[in-house]
C-alpha cells in the first residue's frame, strides 16, 4: 500500500527519537541587522550632498527596519526557519518590509536586492548570497513567504480546531520523547556514579589489606 502523507509523519517523533536529536535553528536579526547596514550605505551614498535628506533618510529606514523585524518574528512562528537559510528570511522579511512600505519611505529595496552586487549580512554571509543568480534568489524569497503562509494557522478556518489538536499531540509526544531521554540519561549518569563508587570502595580495600599485610611483616621482623 502507498504510505499516506499523515503516516510519515506519525513517524516523525519517533524518527528524531531515535536518532537522539537536537533541532536547532538560527536567528535571522544579525543577518537582517547586517542588511540594514549595507542599505543604509548605499542610501547614504546616492543621497549625499542634499540638505535635510539624511535626517529623512534615516527616519525612513529605521521604520523600514522595525517593520521588517516584524516579518521576522512571524516567519520565526511558522516552519520558514527549518526549511531557509537565516539569510534568506532577512533578506524575504526587508523586501516584504519595502513592498508594505514602498509608498511613504521611496525606498525600493527591490531595487536595491536585485542592483547590488555583494550583500554583507554578517556572519559569513556574504558569498552565499553574492553567488546567488538573482533570479533564482528572488524565487527563493517568494518560496519563503510561501512557505510561511502554508504553515501558519487561519483562526478562522474550519479545520483550525483538528490541526491544533495535532500540534497538542505531536508537542504531548515531543515532552515525552524529551522526557524519557532525561530519564535515560539520569540513568546512565547514576550507573556511572555507582561504577565510580565501586571502583574506589574495592581500592581502599585492597589498600587496607595492602597495609594490614605490611603491619604483619612488621611486627614479624
Amino acid at each position: 500500500a502507498k504510505l499516506q502523507p499523515e503516516a510519515l509523519l506519525a513517524l516523525e517523533m519517533r524518527l528524531l527519537q531515535g536518532l537522539r536529536f537536537q533541532v536547532v535553528t538560527r536567528s535571522p536579526f544579525r543577518c537582517l541587522a547586517g542588511l540594514m547596514h549595507a542599505l543604509h550605505s548605499s542610501c547614504a551614498a546616492s543621497t549625499s550632498g542634499e540638505e535635510g535628506a539624511a535626517a529623512s533618510r534615516d527616519a525612513h529606514l529605521e521604520d523600514l527596519h522595525r517593520t521588517a523585524m516584524t516579518h521576522v518574528r512571524r516567519l520565526l512562528c511558522t516552519d520558514a526557519p527549518l526549511l531557509f537559510s537565516p539569510q534568506l528570511i532577512a533578506l524575504a522579511s526587508l523586501d516584504a518590509a519595502g513592498h508594505e512600505l514602498a509608498v511613504t519611505s521611496g525606498i525600493d529595496v527591490r531595487g536595491w536586492i536585485e542592483a547590488v552586487e555583494i550583500i554583507d549580512v554578517g556572519g559569513g554571509a556574504t558569498a552565499a548570497v553574492a553567488q546567488l543568480d538573482r533570479t533564482e534568489l528572488l524565487r527563493q524569497m517568494v518560496a519563503v513567504e510561501e512557505a510561511a503562509r502554508a504553515s501558519t494557522i487561519n483562526l478562522s478556518s474550519d479545520g483550525t480546531h483538528d490541526r491544533v489538536k495535532q500540534a497538542d499531540k505531536r508537542l504531548k509526544e515531543l515532552l515525552k520523547a524529551v522526557r524519557q531521554h532525561n530519564k535515560a540519561r539520569e540513568e546512565q549518569r547514576h550507573a556511572a556514579d555507582e561504577d565510580e563508587h565501586q571502583r574506589r570502595k574495592r581500592r581502599k580495600e585492597e589498600l587496607s589489606k595492602e597495609e594490614q599485610e605490611r603491619l604483619g611483616a612488621a611486627l614479624e621482623g
